[in-house]
């Protein structure tokens, strides 16, 4: 885990998940008596959110993140009510996209929601393009999880290859794949690149540290996400600032940062063909990856630029505090 910074002190709770949501709530307590902050921001609707809730201090802020949200109400009819009764509590809830702010007034018609999306340094997010590589890479960098769909990426990437090789187009043998990231499914998905046929050119990184990732992007021509559900898409906004067409699937907060044959294409979920067809169009047309490309890294300033994003969270902040009569934490942005 990456160390916080020097402004920021960190408390350890006694007691572990999942029990310590409930069994921490006496030394949460003491601790905000003890420290006496501004107002308490919660992370998550469902394990935190009920900490937060059982805390009893306020102003409070809540951030949902997805699954608390999106799916976790759905799973029983307790979770429902949990998710449901910890919303009511917050002041405020916070939610990165329009899909999860449906999802959170469905539970609670009366909250007071705000869509504060996650922000991009696109500073540090910058294009660059390598036109001396011969190898023109297809990427992503995506938890190995099914929920993310690296298993269609692979299968849409495969069908590609096979156009172009039964074409006999020189494009075929300058193609890649580059895939980031950890999680239970890589090996899974290395043997699924074997009985693809496509693991002599797929290159598997595993988990790598979040300072890497600018420059593991500069290697990637076209970027995809072809998840089965997505509440934002922080990735697809770091790659459209790096100048990368995307292609991604039509679900949750993903056709909000996807600009369909602006910023790159929308495909429906799980269809492979569909998600080669746009694959197709972009390996062979390099104009329109470079224009999809700048409109996609002008989008994200436009809407995702970090010290925006960041503003917009302290405003949420001192919204809270207005309402609850404290006024006196000072928010500096730099």
């Amino acid at each position: 885990m990456e160390q916080p910074g020097p402004l920021v002190t960190c408390h350890r709770l006694p007691f572990p998940r999942p029990f310590g949501y409930y069994l921490n709530a006496w030394s949460l307590k003491s601790l905000l008596k003890r420290i006496q902050p501004d107002l308490l921001h919660v992370h998550y609707a469902t394990g935190f959110g009920t900490l937060g809730r059982l805390s009893g201090f306020r102003p409070c802020v809540l951030s949902a993140w997805g699954s608390d949200v999106l799916s976790a109400p759905s799973q029983s009819r307790i979770m429902r009510m949990t998710v449901n009764h910890n919303l009511k509590h917050y002041d405020c809830v916070c939610v990165t996209s329009q899909v999860m702010e449906k999802s959170v007034r469905s539970l609670v018609p009366t909250l007071l929601s705000i869509i504060t999306p996650i922000g991009v340094d696109t500073r540090l997010f910058t294009p660059h393009h390598h036109s001396t590589d011969a190898h023109l890479t297809v990427g992503t960098v995506k938890t190995m999880d099914p929920i993310y769909g690296i298993d269609y990426l692979l299968q849409a990437f495969a069908v590609v290859r096979k156009r172009l090789r039964d074409a006999q187009d020189e494009r075929a043998g300058d193609l890649r794949l580059s895939i980031v990231g950890g999680g239970p499914f890589l090996e899974e998905y290395r043997e699924l690149a074997v009985i693809l046929g496509i693991a002599e050119v797929t290159t598997f990184h595993g988990q790598l540290p979040n300072a890497m990732v600018p420059d593991l992007l500069a290697g990637i021509d076209i970027f995809v996400a072809l998840s089965r559900s997505e509440s934002f898409g922080v990735a697809v906004i770091e790659a459209s600032s790096c100048g990368i067409p995307i292609v991604a699937s039509d679900v949750g907060g993903l056709p909000e940062v996807v600009k369909d044959s602006e910023t790159g294409f929308v495909v429906p979920a799980g269809n492979i063909e569909k998600a080669a067809d746009a694959l197709d169009k972009l390996i062979c047309d390099r104009e329109l990856r470079l224009n999809l490309g700048a409109q996609g890294r002008a989008f994200v300033q436009q809407n995702f630029e970090w010290a925006k994003c960041h503003e917009m969270m302290y405003g949420v902040y001192r919204q809270a505090l207005e309402r609850s009569g404290r006024t006196r934490m000072q928010i500096r942005v730099k």
